[in-house]
């Protein structure tokens, strides 16, 4: 781009006339020059002047008082970048006088220092009421919800259970059942929360045994143990899935009447790191912290597996988690594996 060009959109005011904003697929900062995708997905070809000024600023600024200047050249793959210039929107093109820009790696700690908080710091349940809005956690407890201090809040998509792929909602769109977390201050005594930001999702939990695999259309036909029923589910493909260490698959020639463990006593398998006390079943964060990732290809007819299903409008249920491998938990005697499937349902929809 020639001197003459440049001062010649610089007397015509151009600056400013546009503005692009999104991730970047191709930097190429030699010939200046970069490829963005916008949240929409629309490509954009980007010029960047050599007068333009380039910044970086940290995740979730929203000025430039703080702007640090940087290099082009420092710009890479996958950062998110504010472009403004001179646009064409039919052309999907731009000349670029200021590019501002938040580094992927600011990006993901941010959001791995997120999901830990509400990892740690959050409050799971279900839903009891909206008006007034009560939530039920492990272990039966009913919390009642403060949202007057409420900021945001957000609905994980049908077939996803990934925050960054919720989307923004309103108080007003949660309903009884719901599973959903709750970031705030507690008061353990009183069973309050005054929630800064609630997220919030429509899934349900299913327990039963694999019987038919499609491996071309990523399905499964699973006995479900509430219903009694086959029914065949999507595998969504960037669904959670572990296996419980030392089950290979294949455990289990089919589910029949319930009755004592074959080794144990009436009160189920054994107890290990991720298992709560009491008969309570396995709380299901800690167990699926615990276990080894797993493929679609690893699952055998057979497995013993609990899914978490989103609730979309299809004819065929997506699940967004899926645990193999946990045959002597559904063999349990029915009493303790609802409470197993409730807990499920309580905390193991949500990432």
């Amino acid at each position: 781009m020639s001197r003459l060009v440049v001062l010649t959109l610089a007397i015509l005011g151009v600056w400013g006339q546009g503005r692009v904003m999104g991730t970047i697929t191709v930097a190429d900062p030699g010939h200046r020059q970069l490829s963005l995708q916008t949240d929409q997905g629309e490509l954009y070809a980007i010029k960047v002047l050599p007068e333009a000024k380039v910044q970086k600023i940290a995740p979730g600024q929203t000025n430039l008082s703080n702007a640090e200047a940087i290099e082009l050249g420092t710009l890479t793959k996958g950062d998110r970048i504010l472009a403004r210039g001179q646009q064409d929107a039919a052309a999907k093109t731009m000349l670029a006088g200021q590019v501002v820009v938040i580094p992927k790696q600011s990006i993901e700690s941010r959001d791995a220092a997120r999901q830990q908080e509400w990892k740690t710091s959050s409050l799971a349940g279900v839903v009891k009421t909206v008006n007034p809005l009560t939530i039920q956690s492990r272990g039966n407890t009913t919390w009642t919800v403060d949202p007057s201090a409420n900021k945001t809040v957000h609905q994980y998509a049908d077939d996803s259970s990934k925050f960054a792929n919720a989307k923004a909602a309103q108080l007003s769109d949660l309903q009884p059942g719901d599973q959903v977390k709750v970031l705030g201050a507690r008061d353990a005594e009183a069973k309050t929360v005054k929630a800064s930001e609630i997220v919030f999702g429509r899934f349900t939990t299913l327990g039963g045994e694999i019987k038919s695999i499609d491996t071309a259309n990523q399905t499964v036909t699973v006995y479900d143990l509430s219903t009694k029923k086959n029914v065949t589910i999507q595998v969504s493909r960037d669904a959670r899935m572990t296996r419980l260490s030392g089950s290979p698959g294949g455990g289990s020639s089919g589910f029949g009447p319930r009755g004592p463990t074959p080794n144990g006593p009436q009160g189920g398998g054994p107890r290990g790191p991720g298992f709560a006390g009491g008969g309570a079943g396995p709380d299901p964060s800690m167990l699926l912290e615990r276990l080894p990732p797993a493929k679609f290809s690893d699952l055998q007819t057979g497995d013993a597996v609990v899914l978490t299903v989103g609730k979309a409008s299809t004819s065929r249920p997506v699940a967004l988690s899926l645990v193999a491998g946990l045959d002597f938990l559904l063999r349990a005697p029915a009493q303790q594996a609802t409470q197993m499937i409730a807990n499920w349902n309580v905390e193991g929809g949500l990432q």
